[in-house]
Protein backbone atom coordinates (compact mmCIF):
# COMPACT_ATOMS: atom_id res chain seq x y z
CA UNK A 1 0.00 0.00 0.00
CA UNK A 2 1.39 3.52 -1.07
CA UNK A 3 0.71 5.39 2.14
CA UNK A 4 -0.53 9.45 1.55
CA UNK A 5 2.46 11.69 2.66
CA UNK A 6 1.49 15.50 4.35
CA UNK A 7 3.46 17.32 1.64
CA UNK A 8 1.77 15.94 -1.48
CA UNK A 9 -1.92 16.50 0.64
CA UNK A 10 -3.41 18.91 -1.11
CA UNK A 11 -2.31 18.38 -4.28
CA UNK A 12 -3.47 14.99 -4.07
CA UNK A 13 -6.57 16.18 -2.58
CA UNK A 14 -7.41 18.52 -5.41
CA UNK A 15 -7.09 15.88 -8.25
CA UNK A 16 -9.09 13.98 -6.42
CA UNK A 17 -11.98 16.09 -6.48
CA UNK A 18 -11.31 16.94 -10.29
CA UNK A 19 -11.68 13.36 -11.00
CA UNK A 20 -14.97 13.59 -9.28
CA UNK A 21 -16.38 16.46 -10.74
CA UNK A 22 -15.39 14.82 -14.15
CA UNK A 23 -16.86 11.69 -13.06
CA UNK A 24 -20.12 13.74 -12.52
CA UNK A 25 -19.87 15.54 -16.02
CA UNK A 26 -19.20 12.10 -17.78
CA UNK A 27 -22.31 10.86 -15.85
CA UNK A 28 -24.40 13.25 -17.16
CA UNK A 29 -23.68 13.81 -20.45
CA UNK A 30 -23.81 10.00 -20.96
CA UNK A 31 -27.33 10.72 -19.95
CA UNK A 32 -28.29 12.88 -23.18
CA UNK A 33 -26.24 11.72 -25.80
CA UNK A 34 -25.88 8.21 -27.76
CA UNK A 35 -23.53 7.07 -30.44
CA UNK A 36 -24.13 8.25 -34.18
CA UNK A 37 -22.68 7.03 -37.45
CA UNK A 38 -20.52 10.32 -37.70
CA UNK A 39 -19.31 10.94 -34.10
CA UNK A 40 -20.32 10.66 -30.37
CA UNK A 41 -23.46 13.20 -29.75
CA UNK A 42 -22.79 15.26 -32.94
CA UNK A 43 -26.07 14.92 -33.16
CA UNK A 44 -28.47 15.74 -29.82
CA UNK A 45 -30.65 12.50 -29.89
CA UNK A 46 -32.40 11.88 -26.51
CA UNK A 47 -31.15 9.05 -24.31
CA UNK A 48 -33.38 6.60 -22.06
CA UNK A 49 -31.38 5.35 -19.30
CA UNK A 50 -32.51 3.05 -16.42
CA UNK A 51 -31.05 3.79 -13.05
CA UNK A 52 -28.73 1.72 -11.36
CA UNK A 53 -29.20 -0.88 -8.39
CA UNK A 54 -27.38 -0.33 -5.19
CA UNK A 55 -25.21 -3.57 -6.32
CA UNK A 56 -24.74 -2.36 -10.08
CA UNK A 57 -21.26 -3.25 -11.22
CA UNK A 58 -20.56 -4.14 -15.22
CA UNK A 59 -17.43 -5.62 -17.22
CA UNK A 60 -18.66 -3.39 -20.02
CA UNK A 61 -17.74 -4.14 -23.68
CA UNK A 62 -18.07 -2.57 -27.18
CA UNK A 63 -19.03 -4.59 -30.01
CA UNK A 64 -16.35 -3.98 -33.32
CA UNK A 65 -18.94 -2.39 -35.97
CA UNK A 66 -18.43 -0.01 -38.82
CA UNK A 67 -20.80 2.34 -37.47
CA UNK A 68 -19.77 4.87 -34.62
CA UNK A 69 -16.46 6.73 -33.72
CA UNK A 70 -15.70 4.16 -30.98
CA UNK A 71 -16.69 1.16 -33.12
CA UNK A 72 -14.40 2.47 -35.37
CA UNK A 73 -12.03 3.10 -33.18
CA UNK A 74 -12.07 -0.73 -31.86
CA UNK A 75 -11.94 -2.59 -35.08
CA UNK A 76 -8.76 -0.82 -35.92
CA UNK A 77 -7.95 -2.98 -33.24
CA UNK A 78 -10.20 -5.99 -32.82
CA UNK A 79 -12.86 -7.77 -35.57
CA UNK A 80 -15.00 -8.54 -32.38
CA UNK A 81 -15.25 -6.53 -29.36
CA UNK A 82 -13.15 -4.48 -27.40
CA UNK A 83 -12.97 -4.06 -23.51
CA UNK A 84 -14.10 -0.79 -22.52
CA UNK A 85 -14.08 -0.82 -18.36
CA UNK A 86 -15.32 -1.84 -15.17
CA UNK A 87 -18.13 0.54 -14.65
CA UNK A 88 -18.93 1.13 -11.11
CA UNK A 89 -21.15 3.86 -9.39
CA UNK A 90 -20.36 7.21 -7.73
CA UNK A 91 -21.51 7.10 -4.58
CA UNK A 92 -20.57 11.33 -4.71
CA UNK A 93 -22.50 12.05 -7.92
CA UNK A 94 -25.22 14.44 -5.65
CA UNK A 95 -22.35 15.30 -2.91
CA UNK A 96 -18.90 16.19 -4.96
CA UNK A 97 -18.14 18.47 -1.57
CA UNK A 98 -17.74 16.03 1.31
CA UNK A 99 -14.88 13.55 -0.34
CA UNK A 100 -12.82 12.36 2.07
CA UNK A 101 -9.12 11.79 1.71
CA UNK A 102 -7.90 9.77 -1.14
CA UNK A 103 -6.48 6.46 0.29
CA UNK A 104 -3.31 6.37 -1.89
CA UNK A 105 -1.00 9.14 -3.41
CA UNK A 106 -2.50 9.89 -6.81
CA UNK A 107 0.57 10.37 -8.97
CA UNK A 108 1.90 6.84 -7.48
CA UNK A 109 -1.25 5.06 -8.33
CA UNK A 110 -1.30 6.58 -11.74
CA UNK A 111 1.53 5.14 -12.62
CA UNK A 112 1.20 1.97 -10.68
CA UNK A 113 -1.77 1.06 -13.11
CA UNK A 114 -0.12 2.29 -15.61
CA UNK A 115 3.03 -0.35 -15.71
CA UNK A 116 0.22 -3.10 -15.03
CA UNK A 117 -2.59 -1.97 -18.02
CA UNK A 118 0.73 -1.28 -20.40
CA UNK A 119 1.52 -5.43 -20.21
CA UNK A 120 -2.11 -6.71 -20.44
CA UNK A 121 -4.25 -3.56 -22.65
CA UNK A 122 -3.33 -5.47 -26.23
CA UNK A 123 -4.15 -8.79 -24.96
CA UNK A 124 -8.10 -7.72 -23.16
CA UNK A 125 -8.57 -5.63 -25.89
CA UNK A 126 -8.90 -2.75 -23.66
CA UNK A 127 -7.97 0.30 -26.25
CA UNK A 128 -7.75 3.60 -25.89
CA UNK A 129 -10.48 4.89 -27.82
CA UNK A 130 -9.06 8.46 -28.88
CA UNK A 131 -5.64 6.67 -30.41
CA UNK A 132 -6.66 2.62 -30.38
CA UNK A 133 -2.54 2.44 -31.06
CA UNK A 134 -1.46 3.94 -27.67
CA UNK A 135 -1.72 2.94 -24.04
CA UNK A 136 -2.57 3.86 -21.09
CA UNK A 137 -3.94 7.52 -20.16
CA UNK A 138 -7.75 6.66 -21.21
CA UNK A 139 -7.06 3.58 -19.43
CA UNK A 140 -5.61 4.50 -16.26
CA UNK A 141 -8.16 7.57 -16.27
CA UNK A 142 -11.00 4.70 -15.96
CA UNK A 143 -8.96 3.13 -13.14
CA UNK A 144 -8.64 6.50 -11.28
CA UNK A 145 -12.78 7.14 -11.77
CA UNK A 146 -14.03 3.41 -11.52
CA UNK A 147 -12.25 2.27 -9.02
CA UNK A 148 -10.35 4.36 -7.15
CA UNK A 149 -12.40 7.16 -6.28
CA UNK A 150 -15.67 5.32 -6.29
CA UNK A 151 -14.42 2.25 -4.98
CA UNK A 152 -11.10 3.18 -3.51
CA UNK A 153 -9.72 -0.21 -5.06
CA UNK A 154 -5.80 -0.29 -5.42
CA UNK A 155 -4.78 -0.73 -9.90
CA UNK A 156 -4.44 -4.56 -9.46
CA UNK A 157 -7.40 -4.96 -7.38
CA UNK A 158 -8.99 -2.95 -10.18
CA UNK A 159 -6.90 -4.98 -12.90
CA UNK A 160 -8.13 -8.41 -11.37
CA UNK A 161 -12.06 -6.46 -12.33
CA UNK A 162 -11.06 -6.37 -15.81
CA UNK A 163 -9.63 -9.69 -16.43
CA UNK A 164 -12.10 -11.80 -14.79
CA UNK A 165 -13.29 -14.24 -16.94
CA UNK A 166 -14.13 -17.24 -15.27
CA UNK A 167 -17.52 -16.63 -13.20
CA UNK A 168 -19.61 -17.64 -16.46
CA UNK A 169 -22.53 -16.98 -14.37
CA UNK A 170 -22.71 -13.13 -14.31
CA UNK A 171 -25.63 -12.24 -15.55
CA UNK A 172 -26.19 -9.13 -17.96
CA UNK A 173 -27.28 -6.04 -16.61
CA UNK A 174 -26.39 -3.11 -19.33
CA UNK A 175 -27.16 -2.85 -23.10
CA UNK A 176 -26.29 0.13 -25.15
CA UNK A 177 -28.31 0.33 -28.53
CA UNK A 178 -28.93 2.24 -31.38
CA UNK A 179 -31.95 1.15 -33.98
CA UNK A 180 -30.22 -0.44 -37.06
CA UNK A 181 -29.67 1.75 -40.13
CA UNK A 182 -29.93 -1.17 -42.46
CA UNK A 183 -33.31 -2.77 -41.07
CA UNK A 184 -36.72 -1.11 -40.09
CA UNK A 185 -37.38 -3.90 -37.45
CA UNK A 186 -34.44 -4.49 -35.30
CA UNK A 187 -32.17 -2.69 -32.77
CA UNK A 188 -28.21 -3.25 -32.94
CA UNK A 189 -26.20 -3.76 -29.63
CA UNK A 190 -23.32 -1.70 -29.55
CA UNK A 191 -22.43 -2.09 -26.11
CA UNK A 192 -22.95 -4.98 -23.39
CA UNK A 193 -22.28 -5.17 -19.32
CA UNK A 194 -21.87 -8.29 -17.25
CA UNK A 195 -22.11 -7.94 -13.65
CA UNK A 196 -24.21 -7.73 -10.54
CA UNK A 197 -27.37 -5.91 -10.08
CA UNK A 198 -30.51 -4.75 -12.46
CA UNK A 199 -30.31 -4.25 -16.40
CA UNK A 200 -29.84 -0.90 -17.38
CA UNK A 201 -30.55 0.23 -20.93
CA UNK A 202 -29.40 2.97 -22.62
CA UNK A 203 -31.75 3.76 -25.94
CA UNK A 204 -31.90 6.68 -28.47
CA UNK A 205 -35.16 7.73 -28.95
CA UNK A 206 -35.04 5.65 -32.44
CA UNK A 207 -35.00 2.21 -30.75
CA UNK A 208 -38.15 0.44 -31.47
CA UNK A 209 -39.79 -0.95 -28.44
CA UNK A 210 -40.19 -4.88 -28.83
CA UNK A 211 -38.23 -5.44 -31.72
CA UNK A 212 -35.25 -7.65 -31.45
CA UNK A 213 -31.96 -6.72 -29.90
CA UNK A 214 -29.66 -7.59 -32.75
CA UNK A 215 -25.45 -8.56 -32.47
CA UNK A 216 -24.60 -7.75 -35.79
CA UNK A 217 -22.67 -10.39 -37.89
CA UNK A 218 -22.46 -10.96 -41.62
CA UNK A 219 -25.92 -10.79 -43.01
CA UNK A 220 -25.42 -7.43 -41.72
CA UNK A 221 -22.48 -5.84 -43.89
CA UNK A 222 -20.71 -3.62 -44.24
CA UNK A 223 -21.20 -2.73 -40.51
CA UNK A 224 -21.22 -6.08 -38.80
CA UNK A 225 -18.92 -8.62 -37.07
CA UNK A 226 -17.54 -10.23 -40.34
CA UNK A 227 -17.14 -13.39 -38.89
CA UNK A 228 -20.09 -14.27 -37.22
CA UNK A 229 -23.69 -14.63 -38.00
CA UNK A 230 -26.26 -12.28 -36.76
CA UNK A 231 -27.90 -13.10 -33.61
CA UNK A 232 -30.95 -11.74 -32.17
CA UNK A 233 -32.08 -11.80 -28.42
CA UNK A 234 -35.66 -10.76 -27.08
CA UNK A 235 -36.46 -6.94 -26.27
CA UNK A 236 -38.09 -7.75 -22.77
CA UNK A 237 -35.89 -10.71 -21.67
CA UNK A 238 -32.28 -10.62 -23.15
CA UNK A 239 -30.20 -11.74 -20.70
CA UNK A 240 -32.12 -15.34 -21.08
CA UNK A 241 -29.92 -16.06 -23.87
CA UNK A 242 -27.40 -13.40 -24.13
CA UNK A 243 -25.24 -14.49 -21.07
CA UNK A 244 -21.61 -14.18 -20.04
CA UNK A 245 -21.17 -17.50 -20.99
CA UNK A 246 -22.75 -16.89 -24.44
CA UNK A 247 -20.93 -13.79 -25.07
CA UNK A 248 -17.74 -14.93 -23.99
CA UNK A 249 -17.10 -18.34 -26.43
CA UNK A 250 -19.22 -16.76 -29.40
CA UNK A 251 -17.74 -13.51 -29.21
CA UNK A 252 -14.71 -13.02 -26.67
CA UNK A 253 -12.82 -16.41 -27.43
CA UNK A 254 -12.95 -15.99 -31.14
CA UNK A 255 -10.98 -13.22 -30.86
CA UNK A 256 -8.70 -13.96 -28.25
CA UNK A 257 -8.89 -18.06 -27.95
CA UNK A 258 -6.31 -18.02 -24.77
CA UNK A 259 -9.75 -17.01 -22.83
CA UNK A 260 -11.50 -20.77 -23.55
CA UNK A 261 -7.84 -22.20 -23.38
CA UNK A 262 -7.31 -22.22 -19.39
CA UNK A 263 -6.37 -26.01 -19.05
CA UNK A 264 -8.41 -27.91 -16.20
CA UNK A 265 -6.71 -30.47 -14.13
CA UNK A 266 -8.28 -33.55 -14.02
CA UNK A 267 -9.37 -34.97 -11.14
CA UNK A 268 -7.47 -38.30 -9.69
CA UNK A 269 -9.88 -41.25 -10.31
CA UNK A 270 -10.13 -43.84 -7.09
CA UNK A 271 -8.86 -47.48 -8.49
CA UNK A 272 -11.87 -49.48 -7.91
CA UNK A 273 -10.98 -52.68 -5.78
CA UNK A 274 -10.30 -55.83 -6.50
CA UNK A 275 -12.13 -58.21 -4.90
CA UNK A 276 -9.93 -61.08 -5.99
CA UNK A 277 -7.08 -59.61 -4.10
CA UNK A 278 -8.15 -56.72 -2.43
CA UNK A 279 -10.39 -56.37 0.40
CA UNK A 280 -11.66 -59.95 -0.63
CA UNK A 281 -8.32 -61.66 -0.62
CA UNK A 282 -7.71 -60.44 3.25
CA UNK A 283 -11.25 -61.52 4.07
CA UNK A 284 -10.15 -65.18 2.41
CA UNK A 285 -7.10 -65.15 4.72
CA UNK A 286 -9.12 -64.79 8.38
CA UNK A 287 -10.77 -66.99 7.26
CA UNK A 288 -8.43 -69.53 6.72
CA UNK A 289 -6.59 -68.63 9.82
CA UNK A 290 -9.96 -69.18 11.93
CA UNK A 291 -10.41 -72.81 10.44
CA UNK A 292 -6.36 -73.48 11.42
CA UNK A 293 -6.63 -72.47 14.64
CA UNK A 294 -10.40 -74.72 15.02
CA UNK A 295 -8.62 -77.43 13.34
CA UNK A 296 -5.30 -77.07 16.18
CA UNK A 297 -8.25 -77.42 18.96
CA UNK A 298 -9.49 -80.04 17.78
CA UNK A 299 -6.31 -81.51 17.96
CA UNK A 300 -5.37 -80.34 21.16
CA UNK A 301 -8.26 -82.18 22.56
CA UNK A 302 -7.89 -85.83 21.24
CA UNK A 303 -4.58 -85.76 22.42
CA UNK A 304 -5.82 -85.05 25.59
Amino acid sequence: MVKLRSPALQRSQQVFKFVAQFTLVVSLVTQWCVLWPVALCSQPFPLSISWASSDWESLVFWLSYDIGRLEIACRTHSHYYCLDLYRTQNPYLNDTENLSQPAYDIQAVRAWFGILIQDQWHRINMVDFENPGYCCVSQTMKYLVHGLHNKRWDPEQYMAKLIDYDDENKPLNFIMAIKSPLSSCENIIVKVGFGPGNLRRSHGDSVIPGAPYTIAGRQLQPIGIPHIDSVHFDFFDPGQELTFHWFKHNIMCKDNAWICEKEVTPKKEKKPKNEGSGSGSSGNKKSQRKKQTKAEKQNRVKQS
